[in-house]
């Protein structure tokens, strides 16, 4: 594996990490990752997770969530 790929893969299990902790479980977080969101242009989370751009946005909207804000 190379070592951009090696980044990309540990930043989508560090999100992961953060939205199963804010969401309490795995299921949970897979769920969001699968309802279209208007953040997301209303499309599903995990359509942009692989992309630098959808993963900093990924996590600016679980910040949000942690803090009140709704998704």
């Amino acid at each position: 594996m190379n070592a951009k790929l090696s980044e990309n893969a540990l930043e989508v299990a560090r999100i992961s990490s953060q939205g199963i902790a804010y969401f309490g479980d795995v299921k949970r977080w897979n769920e969001w990752l699968s309802t279209p969101n208007i953040q997301f242009a209303n499309q599903e989370p995990k359509s942009v997770i692989h992309t630098i751009r959808g993963r900093e946005l990924i996590k600016r909207v679980i910040l949000g969530l942690e803090y009140g804000f709704t998704a």
